[in-house]
């Protein structure tokens, strides 16, 4: 983060979440929002559930996503309706979710549109979000192949002031996963 001066984080699967003030965790510790040590940002947990951490520093509030691909997706819809309750609760503040959501769509650069992409696009729209992700550039790349499924939304206002997304493809992130960037809203 302090090479990219990135003040702000979403970490999916972390190896551990410290109990620390620039740290909100999930209630699984499978997802974290995490904020710049030193930076001068604060952060403020707002809610934790199962799978997602609300966190809001100064104007913005960022939800981090993390959802198995191994579970069923009567429980994906079960979770993503917990972050669609969350989001209404924080509406009409500058909401951004990101993180690992298990989904392909072709709308946000796979080749393919499997159910649980068709479920998140849904999601998304009753949600009133919009996907930041841009290009086809793979966020999971594996010796099988790779696949977009780590995804970037915001409030249809939040989603104006972003500039330049992308997938930071020449980062090594020690992950099979890449990490994608932007400017700071």
């Amino acid at each position: 983060m302090a090479e990219w001066q990135a003040n702000l984080a979403v970490i999916s699967e972390p190896y551990y979440v410290p109990p620390c003030g620039n740290w909100v965790g999930d209630l699984d510790d499978v997802v974290a929002v995490v904020a710049r040590a030193g930076s001068g940002t604060p952060l403020t947990c707002l809610e934790r559930g199962k799978g997602y951490a609300v966190a809001e520093s100064g104007s913005i509030v960022v939800i981090g996503v993390y959802f198995s691909r191994s579970r069923p997706l009567a429980e994906f819809e079960l979770h993503l309706d917990a972050i669609r309750a969350a989001i209404d609760r924080l509406s009409p503040k500058t909401i951004f979710v990101m993180g690992d959501f298990n989904a392909k769509h072709c709308s946000w650069g796979n080749a393919f549109t499997e159910p649980r992409g068709r479920t998140v696009e849904e999601w998304a729209l009753q949600s009133g979000l919009t996907i930041l992700n841009q290009g086809s550039v793979q966020t999971c790349v594996r010796a099988r192949g790779g696949s977009v499924i780590d995804l970037s939304f915001a409030t249809h206002a939040a989603a104006r002031r972003v500039v330049g997304w992308r997938v930071l493809e020449e980062v090594e992130s020690l992950s099979d996963h890449r990490q994608s960037t932007c400017a700071r809203p």
